[in-house]
């Protein structure tokens, strides 16, 4: 539950900065903190699906484990 709560808070931080360079770049008339912005977010929404799929592999590992 703890891993799906920190992916959620990162995929929504990731689109908040998104938006925040979107405005900030409309509001400069600057392109370049727009690109930068939605390179960043994407690269923290990339890494929270990872995390994410890493905890559920770690998981998946636990309960599927073959008796000793």
């Amino acid at each position: 539950m703890r891993s799906n709560l920190s992916t959620a808070l990162a995929i929504v931080a990731g689109l908040a900065i998104v938006a925040g360079f979107y405005f900030l770049g409309r509001l400069l008339s600057i392109n370049l903190i727009g690109i930068i912005g939605i390179l960043y977010a994407l690269t923290m929404v990339g890494g929270g699906i990872l995390r994410w799929r890493r905890g559920r592999k770690a998981t998946d590992g636990l309960t599927n484990s073959s008796p000793q």
